[in-house]
């Protein structure tokens, strides 16, 4: 993937935000007296990934 074009301060802006996000899912998960911790966590893991992908696919075409 060509990096050409892309706006790098804008980049690392959405990883500073994203970031934060994705540590705090597996405290939240962990907090939860519905399912087990592990199990919550690996949920939230998956849906943390396809954030972060359709995140970068945003951001790099």
């Amino acid at each position: 993937a060509s990096l050409e074009g892309v706006n790098i301060e804008e980049a690392m802006a959405t990883a500073a935000v994203a970031a934060p996000a994705a540590g705090a899912a597996p405290a939240a998960a962990a907090s939860s007296e519905e399912a087990p911790a592990e199990e919550a966590e690996e949920e939230e893991e998956e849906v943390s990934e396809e954030d972060a992908v359709s995140g970068l696919g945003a951001l790099f075409g």
